[in-house]
């Protein structure tokens, strides 16, 4: 038979820290509240008081310097990459030309902020 070694622990105090409360507002569980009514238990859903404002989408103005590198390397990989490499050159063009075209929807779209303007 073998001899097994004994595994001695060392003890560690055992004190537990208490949680701090916490400030923030508790949110509503999503279970139903229960009544009673009629002598009978009713489960009914929370209705939530503030309707959900559902703005869609909103363009945002977009900064000048956007509007300039797509230019800029549009020409650049027009110009420069597309005769080397012709894949590359394209994919560049396609993607520039993509951000040109979001430069323009967000200036016709944006609109602009209060304090700022002519």
């Amino acid at each position: 038979m073998v001899k097994r070694k004994k595994v001695v622990r060392k003890k560690t105090s055992s004190k537990r820290v208490k949680a701090k409360p916490s400030s923030k507002r508790k949110v509503a569980s999503k279970r139903p509240v229960r009544r009673i009514q009629n002598n009978r238990v009713v489960r009914t859903k929370k209705v939530s008081k503030a309707p959900v404002k559902n703005w869609g989408w909103k363009a945002q103005p977009a900064n000048a310097g956007f509007l300039v590198m797509s230019i800029i390397g549009f020409l650049v990989s027009g110009y420069l990459i597309f005769p080397l490499y012709i894949q590359f050159g394209f994919a560049f063009m396609v993607v520039f030309a993509l951000m040109f075209i979001a430069s323009v929807i967000s200036m016709v779209k944006a609109s602009i902020p209060e304090g700022e303007g002519l």
